[in-house]
């Protein structure tokens, strides 16, 4: 895709609390259709966009219940990258059962519907180090639409 410039829809998702995550989906399943209807070649989702954006023990007791959420969305989201033919790079949160630790995740899914790679948010800022482990990878993921790298929010410092 050399000298060729692509479409790139940075879609903004309000913030819900964890007892609206249903209806967040749909919002957020709504405005991927958008921007595919608009040619976006790649569409980008905020960190940590579902279930919520806070994850403290208060809200969210069970990191099997949230684990199973994000799973069954990530495959809705899997769904959706192949049904339009764009790439999709969205933040979750992702439950490590092994280490027993949850991340603020990103994930990057092509054009087929399959995740080609994944970052965790380093540089936890604030309240993120309550819930979040940190981690130190910074991938680029050789793409046929160029290369892409995936930061989270103040990765980006």
């Amino acid at each position: 895709m050399k000298n060729q410039s692509i479409r790139i829809a940075c879609l903004q998702v309000e913030a819900m609390p964890y007892r609206k995550h249903s209806e967040n989906k749909e919002k957020i399943l709504r405005l991927i259709k958008q921007a595919s209807e608009s040619q976006a070649k790649l569409i980008v989702l905020p960190e940590s966009v579902f279930p919520c954006y806070f994850l403290s023990p208060d809200i969210i007791d069970s990191h099997t219940e949230l684990s199973s959420l994000t799973t069954q969305f990530l495959a809705e989201i899997k769904i959706c990258a192949k049904k339009y033919q764009v790439f999709i790079a969205i933040g979750l949160p992702e439950y490590n059962k092994e280490k027993n630790a949850l991340y603020n995740s990103a994930y990057l899914i092509d054009d087929h519907g399959e995740i080609i790679g994944m970052t965790r948010k380093s540089f936890l800022w604030h309240f993120d180090n309550i819930w979040f482990q940190s981690d130190n990878q910074y991938p680029v993921f050789d793409t046929k639409i160029g290369k892409i790298g995936i930061f989270i929010c103040a990765d980006g410092r």
